[in-house]
């Protein structure tokens, strides 16, 4: 008896026809769902205040971006014409200060970002994990190996990417 011959006799014929195969997929193309942009913004909300305090600092960021410039202006236009060398050294300084708060800025800003994006990542996974445990046996049984776990995978990595740019 062969593999084959063994699965037919297991399984009826219409089963196996009805069984979700690793080259048809259910249908994934949906519309834009409001009430589960809503549950997905529940993991947002968990870090609202880490991410309005890099909203802050990406403001400072800009902010402080635009200033060098202004410094450079005022040395060119008015400070080289006058020969105010004093002026020249705290224009220096005020620059070197800006950029120091700049890149401050920068990387709280960037840091703030990444952990609260690993966290949501993180509690994604945690839950659905605990979803995919809870789920029965038969639903493994009518999928392929691997195809769940590449949905889920693929998913949770399509959130990651999201969240870090």
């Amino acid at each position: 008896m062969t593999k084959s011959k063994y699965i037919e006799e297991k399984i009826p014929k219409t089963e196996i026809k009805q069984r979700n195969k690793f080259n048809i997929d259910e249908d994934l193309d949906q519309s834009f769902n409001i009430k589960q942009f809503a549950r997905a913004i529940i993991y947002v909300k968990r870090h609202a205040k880490k991410l309005l305090v890099a909203f802050i600092f990406s403001i400072a960021t800009m902010l402080l971006g635009l200033l060098m410039p202004l410094f450079t202006r005022t040395v060119v236009d008015d400070l080289i014409p006058a020969k105010d060398i004093p002026g020249i050294f705290k224009m220096s300084g005020l620059f070197l200060l800006t950029v120091l708060l700049l890149l401050f800025c920068s990387r709280m800003k960037a840091v703030l970002i990444t952990k609260s994006g690993q966290h949501i990542i993180a509690e994604i996974r945690h839950d659905l994990f605990s979803h995919l445990q809870k789920l029965p046996f038969d639903y493994y049984d009518s999928r392929p190996h691997g195809k769940i776990l590449v949905r889920v995978v693929n998913y949770v990595n399509a959130v990651a990417d999201f969240l870090s740019n």
